[in-house]
């Protein structure tokens, strides 16, 4: 099975585990868009990594963006808390998903991505 389902089903809560099963197959119906788990959580990537979701205990997901320090965000939806080169935005059960606005953001993060630079060849010694 997906290691990050298997993550998703192993959380406490069910509707944690909804939403975040709901979120994994909105993030993955972009073309491109691969997951894996690292440092415990669930990770979304295409070319570099793009955005994780960090579960808060019974509340929800901190969708967390990489180069949120970099994207637009017209609605003001993100976040940085402290941190420099991330951005995120709380993603709570119960509540609407403002899914227009998940949209635009993960546009905007995809296209960030594709502004970065590739893996860097490794120099071949002579």
């Amino acid at each position: 099975m997906d290691p990050v389902l298997d993550f998703y089903y192993a959380l406490p809560h069910p509707a944690l585990t909804q939403l975040g099963c709901q979120l994994h197959q909105f993030i993955l119906s972009y073309p491109q868009t691969r997951s894996c788990i690292r440092y415990g959580i669930p990770f979304y990537d295409r070319k570099k990594w793009v955005c994780y979701l960090n579960p808060i205990k019974d509340k929800g997901f901190e969708w967390v963006f990489l180069k949120g320090n970099q994207m637009a965000d017209p609605d003001q939806l993100l976040s940085a808390n402290g941190r420099k080169m991330v951005k995120g935005m709380l993603l709570t059960v119960g509540e609407k998903l403002p899914l227009v606005q998940m949209d635009q953001l993960l546009q905007e993060a995809f296209y960030c991505d594709d502004l970065a630079p590739g893996p860097k060849a490794k120099k071949r010694k002579i």
